[in-house]
């Protein structure tokens, strides 16, 4: 067989396309003496197959299997067994009081306090300060306060003089139309 042949086959036999025809062959390929040195591996392979296939089991074998299978654990492993298992439950429970305790513990909120009297003197202390700050903000808007209340009484005394005006006319429009009469 020529070395592209035989390389193609060997591909074609490690992705499981050949038939039983084409295996032969490569079989027969690779009992010669002599081959390549490329295909060194691939002949070392099938060769270790066909010791292996050669290879028989006695009688026994199949009893000394089936023996070890059916042979009740040592005490050894058994009592190894059971160290794994009696730990995995220890783990779970230590695992389950702890969330216990995390879940069900009560917890102390940021800023509480116990004592009222304390509660009080700190509220009392933050309504003062608040307090202050409004008072403190409040001087700017009574002066504008005080300016407009000022504006707003000359407006009223405007007002006063306007309506005195009025009547004084009143009474100039009453006394020019008597003396407009006297003069007719």
């Amino acid at each position: 067989m020529k070395p592209e042949e035989v390389k193609k086959l060997t591909e074609k036999f490690y992705t499981g396309e050949t038939s039983v025809d084409e295996e032969q062959r490569l079989k027969e390929y690779f009992e010669q003496e002599t081959i390549p040195e490329q295909f060194s591996e691939v002949k070392e392979y099938f060769m270790f197959v066909q010791k292996e296939k050669e290879q028989v089991l006695d009688e026994s074998f199949d009893h000394k299997l089936f023996a070890a299978m059916n042979e009740a654990p040592s005490g050894r492993n058994s009592r190894k067994v059971w160290v794994y298992r009696l730990s995995g439950i220890a783990a779970t429970v230590l695992v389950l009081v702890w969330l216990g305790v995390e879940i069900f513990q009560p917890k102390q909120v940021y800023g509480t306090v116990a004592d009222p009297a304390l509660a009080f003197n700190e509220t009392r202390n933050a309504l003062d300060m608040v307090a202050g700050k409004l008072n403190q903000n409040t001087i700017p808007a009574k002066k504008t306060l005080k300016t407009f209340n000022k504006s707003l009484q000359k407006v009223y005394e405007l007002n006063k003089w306007n309506y005195s005006l009025k009547k004084t006319e009143k009474v100039f429009q009453t006394t020019g139309d008597i003396v407009q009469k006297a003069n007719s």
